[in-house]
């Protein structure tokens, strides 16, 4: 019997052999990557009825409807009148967005920069479509604007309340930033009692005695305006066996295209002088702090890990920083990150 078969497997042809050996080793291997619970991470999404705005790419999007019927019953009336109302919106969000702990753009300085808003926002289409209602039937638009970048809304803010000289301002490039591979830092504030931070333009990252580690006057100009004081994201889950605080802000630069590789070297390893860690991680965040509960409180400690490493390698003031928070209210479901990895590994 034994004979039998190994006549049997004697007669397999070779390339059958070799196409099972294959497929064992693929799946096999795939798992390694693929099989383990893998965490929910989204962008910091804050909605209303006139749009939402994504405070991880710094994008503001307002949705505005145009009724045929209302418009002579015609379609090109109703698409005119719905940009006019998504433009309208993307003001309305941008008024009630928070400038700092204290203000909404809205409120600082009496109106000072709601007033001028139209003028700064630069909006372009992003989608469009006929809805067929019968005699209802509407154009719906949504257009979106930028926060940062030259032409984005954070620098023309920073005309009106900018630390920095105002020579020194007309003098800033659109030359893009060349520091992405250096280290980046990731603020876990998902595990403050009950508070969600609250996204604003120029946030904190302030120590318990109030000692300021990170804010606008601290920050390099041309990186406030190019990538903003912070990026925003939500992670729903704690992170899962194998995914490190680390491995997971490298899989989201990734992401974001910041980064175009991973290194495996963790925070809380001693860093060799022949190589420098690409992220540095403070575990969570103390609490929040600040009238509109913006800014982020961390260790004394922590704090002066961040100074140094702040000497180092400009980590906080050419603002590469994440703030991780739990998902926000009316905030919209993001893709999970196994369905990004494929991109990404």
């Amino acid at each position: 019997m034994k004979k039998n078969d190994g006549d049997r497997m004697n007669k397999v042809p070779v390339p059958t052999c070799f196409l099972a050996f294959f497929l064992s080793v693929v799946f096999t291997a795939a798992p390694l990557v693929y099989a383990e619970k893998i965490p929910d991470f989204s962008s910091f999404i804050t909605t209303s009825s006139q749009g939402h705005i994504d405070w991880d790419q710094g994008l503001i999007y307002g949705t505005g409807h145009g009724s045929i019927k209302d418009n002579n019953n015609s379609r090109a009336r109703a698409m005119g009148a719905a940009n006019m109302a998504a433009s309208g919106n993307i003001i309305k969000l941008a008024a009630n967005m928070n400038l700092n702990d204290t203000d909404t753009l809205q409120s600082y300085g009496k109106g000072l920069i709601v007033i001028k808003l139209k003028a700064f926002l630069q909006d372009r289409v992003h989608s469009q479509s006929y809805v067929r209602q019968g005699a209802d039937s509407y154009w719906q638009v949504t257009r979106v604007a930028h926060i940062n970048g030259i032409k984005g809304l954070t620098s023309s803010v920073l005309k009106l309340i900018s630390p920095f000289p105002a020579q020194k301002m007309n003098e800033r490039s659109a030359t893009p930033l060349d520091d992405e591979e250096k280290p980046w830092l990731l603020v876990d504030a998902r595990s403050i009692q009950g508070a969600v931070v609250a996204p604003a333009l120029f946030p904190r990252v302030v120590t318990q005695e109030g000692r300021h580690i990170h804010s606008l006057r601290q920050a390099d100009q041309e990186a406030v305006i190019q990538r903003g004081m912070a990026r925003y994201v939500t992670a729903k889950t704690s992170l899962a066996n194998g995914w490190t605080s680390q491995r997971l802000v490298d899989a989201i630069l990734r992401h974001a295209g910041i980064l175009a590789a991973a290194d495996t070297v963790f925070a809380a390893e001693p860093m060799p002088k022949s190589k420098r860690r690409r992220s540095f991680i403070v575990a969570k965040a103390e609490g929040l702090s600040g009238l509109r509960k913006t800014n982020l409180i961390i260790s004394e400690a922590d704090a002066r890990k961040l100074q140094a490493e702040d000497n180092a390698s400009a980590i906080l003031k050419n603002c590469r920083v994440i703030i991780m928070s739990a998902s926000p209210i009316g905030g919209v479901e993001g893709r999970r990150l196994d369905t990004l990895l494929a991109s990404i590994y």
